[in-house]
């Protein structure tokens, strides 16, 4: 799943970046929805920091 995910974030990432940046939380959400408890991965910083920008 996580590889889905990031393939997800790659295809937008010629996007503006509210939008990118909204594809990411949307992801975290999707992540979150199927029960997974532990981090992505996807970002530099955590996902609960990525969900409060």
């Amino acid at each position: 799943m996580r590889k889905r995910l990031s393939s997800l974030l790659g295809d937008v990432d010629m996007f503006a970046t509210e939008d990118r940046d909204e594809v990411g939380r949307y992801a975290i959400r999707v992540w979150r929805a199927l029960g997974f408890k532990k981090e992505t991965g996807l970002f530099y910083m955590s996902d609960d920091r990525v969900l409060q920008q």
